[in-house]
């Protein structure tokens, strides 16, 4: 039995080995014969794995700063951060892949996004509603001086009443009256009051507007610096390692001989120089970040390149006066003049009498002791004057048209400030169109310079000063390049806040739909 068990183990062991080569024997014949297709694959999957991974940094996917590739793509890295109107109508090939986000990304936030969350939360906003609030209430205060005045008083307890000789103790006593009040003619006091009300409400209205759309360009430009100093740390951590790289190539020469040890010192120092400018990038990067909190109130995150509205922001000299005609800033100052105005024929009614038609009804039991209950009832017309009052309607009249004095002086100075605005925002326009080519053009011009001043100081043809401030002109050109971009967008929105359509743009919807002003 046992040499059975043997001999059936024997078996079984050899078969096993038996199928093993033969496997072994197939899969080296398919790996000789499709060696080739293999490779080609792999080549295929790293091209499309690439491909894949440019798409999810131009979609804002990835962070391109937190992409190690090779230098071929450091260009790529800083055009990356921008997200183009055209980027976004390609955007479908990832959104339906059913592939889960990982956990822990962060989702990319848009303008829009921000702009919406900032008109729900901004305490900015939250003021002038309130504000706007108290105006109403105000309108409904004044509205109160039209309308008769109800007075009632009921009473009752126990009094003690009489002489020194004859006493009523513990006596309960009931009295009870209504007074009925209305204004017949006060020459015009409660109505300017009403005017000055309303008129006052309808400024508190177009302050929050223009204050909303105040605070969402503010936002606007919080946004675009934060992407601004990040595509500048982009372009300063593409200097370092060209820096880098081109510190390595000196140390090499030095180490042949054909250097000296100066030149390495040179390029080490220059190296340290531009590493430092990223930290000041990324300081001022912290910096923006914080406005930006301190405006939204939340963490910037990641942000989507917002698009450049061009054609919305278009902005021409002849525009200028129609707009200033329809600007809630001057809108709200004119209102406030105009209540200024209601509120001097107000006070300038008091130096008048009041006219009212009264009524009075009361009841009294057991008043000055022990009595019967008696009533009297009256109606009257009363005449009330206020002849002296020391001075003060003067000079209540008087600090009423000095306010009204300040205005108009606030109005001029608004409508000065908001036309030089709008002047300053075409020139910025028209200025930032002109050099967007030129600077273009003077990045190729110095990309092609710096790589051919590197190749020619490796043949000895160039100094090493000479490469080096090649490379420092390319780094400026390409800052100039990203502060005109930039440029242009801040002037695109300014314009647009000035025309009065910021929020319509971003949103698709105006600002009353998000405001409620009611």
């Amino acid at each position: 039995m046992v040499v059975g068990k043997s001999s059936n183990l024997k078996q079984q062991i050899w078969g096993s080995v038996g199928t093993a080569l033969v496997l072994i024997a197939l899969l080296s014949g398919c790996a000789s014969k499709k060696s080739d297709n293999c490779a080609a694959s792999a080549s295929d999957l790293c091209s499309s794995t690439m491909g894949l991974q440019a798409q999810a940094i131009a979609e804002g996917l990835i962070n391109p700063l937190d992409v190690k590739g090779d230098d071929s793509n450091e260009q790529a890295e800083i055009d990356a951060l921008v997200i183009s109107a055209k980027d976004k109508l390609h955007t479908g090939s990832i959104s339906k892949s059913k592939s889960k986000p990982q956990k822990g990304r962060k989702q990319m936030m848009s303008l829009a996004d921000i702009t919406l969350h900032t008109l729900r939360n901004s305490p900015e906003i939250g003021i002038f509603g309130a504000r706007t609030e108290d105006a109403y209430h105000g309108v409904r205060i004044a509205r109160a001086g039209f309308l008769p005045s109800v007075d009632m008083k009921v009473a009752a307890g126990y009094e003690n009443s009489g002489t020194n000789s004859t006493i009523a103790r513990g006596v309960p006593r009931r009295e009870g009256s209504i007074k009925v009040k209305q204004r017949v003619l006060d020459f015009g006091t409660t109505s300017n009051n009403m005017k000055r009300a309303k008129n006052l409400y309808d400024s508190s209205q177009l302050r929050l507007i223009d204050k909303a759309d105040a605070v969402i360009l503010d936002i606007a430009e919080a946004y675009l610096d934060v992407m601004e100093q990040s595509q500048y740390i982009a372009n300063g951590k593409q200097n370092i390692r060209a820096h880098q790289k081109f510190y390595q190539l000196v140390k090499a020469n030095e180490g042949e001989g054909n250097g000296t040890q100066a030149d390495v010192e040179r390029a080490f120092s220059r190296l340290e120089n531009v590493r430092t400018q990223v930290i000041d990038f990324e300081t001022a990067r912290q910096k923006a970040i914080g406005r930006f909190r301190r405006i939204s109130g939340i963490e910037p995150g990641k942000l989507r390149m917002p698009p450049q509205y061009t054609k919305q922001a278009q902005l021409n000299r002849a525009d200028i006066s129609s707009l200033l005609d329809n600007s809630p800033r001057l809108h709200s100052i004119q209102a406030d003049s105009k209540s200024l105005r209601s509120q001097i024929k107000s006070q300038k009614a008091t130096f008048l009498p009041a006219i009212d038609l009264q009524g009075e009804a009361n009841a009294r039991e057991n008043s000055g002791g022990r009595n019967d209950a008696a009533h009297d009832y009256r109606g009257m017309v009363v005449m009330s004057w206020n002849l002296f009052s020391g001075g003060r309607k003067f000079a209540v009249k008087d600090q009423l048209q000095a306010r009204l004095k300040e205005n108009e002086h606030r109005y001029r100075k608004a409508y000065n400030e908001l036309e030089e605005d709008m002047i300053e925002a075409i020139r910025t326009m028209r200025t930032t169109r002109k050099k967007a080519k030129t600077i273009n053009d003077q990045v190729r011009a110095s990309e092609k310079v710096a790589k051919l001043y590197t190749q020619q100081f490796s043949v000895g043809k160039k100094r090493l000063l000479e490469v080096l401030d090649a490379q420092k002109d390319l780094f400026a050109v390409r800052r100039d390049r990203i502060s005109n971009r930039f440029e242009r967008l801040r002037a695109n929105y300014r314009a647009l806040r000035l025309k009065g359509r910021l929020v319509e743009t971003i949103t698709g919807k105006t600002l009353l739909d998000h405001v409620d002003v009611n």
